[in-house]
């Protein structure tokens, strides 16, 4: 986890790690930060978890600025609590993506859903800390966006702009192989985990674009 092989850049003096993803988180945090004011005030509790799921990938990509792009001024100790926690905030974005979809879809079973979704969320995290891997957290991530497709799927007439939504989910799922297959096109510049961070940004966009169209059609 905290790197031991310096491959990366030095510019003006500073050590950069990893320089694409440096790059690419900047570009989420920046578009999550713009997207979620641009939603505000929110008109529904969709919107709410939509946009918190939003400000989630905001603020664990800022996370990821620094240990991504500066591990060595963090130290062993800051990196590993800084890369937990950034973490731990994507799995709390899944809850709220979930049940964003799940109070408008399944109304009348949004109390089981949280409930359980809490759960799923807490044996994320603590599986994160427990094994210092980001594998439970991707793990948790392959679930949500499951349960979600399936969800808007089965679902789809009840929800305006479900085509956006449809589209950004399977991107995201699809995002997945690349973090499985883990090819390198550039091993500073552009690594698979920033293919991974592309389908990010354009999934965050496509997500906007749902609720937007929802607004044509209020939910509550």
């Amino acid at each position: 986890m905290y790197p031991e092989d310096l491959t990366g850049l030095h510019i003006s003096g500073v050590y950069i790690h990893e320089p694409g993803d440096l790059i690419m988180n900047i570009a989420i945090a920046i578009l999550g930060f713009i997207l979620f004011f641009k939603i505000r005030p929110f008109r529904s509790i969709f919107e709410r978890y939509l946009g918190l799921f939003l400000l989630m990938l905001a603020l664990a990509s800022v996370g990821g600025i620094f240990t991504h792009g500066f591990p060595t001024y963090l130290g062993p100790l800051n990196f590993y609590l800084l890369w937990a926690f950034k973490n731990s905030l994507i799995s709390l974005g899944n809850y709220f993506v979930i049940m964003a979809f799940a109070h408008v879809l399944l109304p009348q079973k949004s109390n089981q859903f949280n409930w359980i979704m809490i759960l799923k969320a807490m044996i994320s995290i603590v599986l994160l800390f427990a094994t210092s891997s980001f594998v439970p957290v991707a793990a948790d991530l392959a679930l949500t966006y499951f349960i979600v497709l399936f969800l808007i799927f089965k679902y789809k007439n009840k929800l305006p702009g479900s085509h956006h939504f449809l589209t950004a989910f399977i991107v995201a799922v699809l995002s997945g192989f690349s973090y499985v297959v883990r090819y390198d096109i550039d091993p500073l510049w552009f690594t698979h985990k920033d293919i991974v961070h592309l389908f990010v940004l354009f999934s965050m966009w496509k997500i906007y674009k749902g609720i937007q169209t929802n607004r044509d059609k209020p939910l509550t």
